[in-house]
């Protein structure tokens, strides 16, 4: 290999190519999970699934481990970081779940709130996955908005045109 290849914007670019190619197929992979649930496809006990979830978790959590190793991230950084991972999963729960994220708020100490809610903002405020997740979220309101929209057009017409119907009866 030549020293041209190995230059570190070379490098660097290789990297930003393969974290971008692992990223679209470990969500590939994840989605692929969500057919397991189909009922007409399989048959499953609920606690297989947990498996799964736990398994992955795990897997998460070793990579996080590794990357934390190589990085050499000091305590202080890997509490950091794992705190900020911890509060996006719950302001995850907060938008897709509130059932769930109330529950877990009403059985925490009461004194914990507060710093969560701090490291959950800090969390929607820097994180790139959240901030996808509200726009995906958003969009989706905003596509249901105009259909809702339309629907409602459509039912003053009808309601008019029933109306003048109504009219010509009398």
């Amino acid at each position: 290999m030549t020293p041209k290849q190995n230059t570190p914007s070379v490098r660097r670019q290789r990297f930003k190519d393969m974290r971008k190619r692992k990223i679209e197929r470990s969500e590939k992979i994840h989605r692929s999970f969500e057919t397991l649930t189909q009922k007409s496809n399989c048959t499953y006990k609920e606690e297989e699934l947990w498996e799964i979830i736990q398994t992955l978790r795990w897997q998460v959590i070793r990579l996080f481990m590794h990357f934390a190793k190589e990085t050499r991230l000091s305590v202080e950084d890997k509490v950091e970081k794992l705190t900020t991972l911890e509060a996006e999963e719950l302001r995850h729960f907060k938008t897709h779940d509130e059932e769930l994220y109330d529950h877990i708020v009403n059985n925490l100490p009461r004194g914990l709130m507060p710093a969560i809610e701090n490291y959950m903002d800090r969390a929607a405020f820097n994180s790139k996955m959240y901030k996808g997740e509200v726009k995906n979220r958003f969009n989706a309101i905003k596509d249901m908005h105009k259909s809702l929209d339309k629907a409602e057009s459509l039912v003053q017409k009808e309601i008019a045109r029933l109306n003048k119907k109504v009219e010509s009866i009398k």
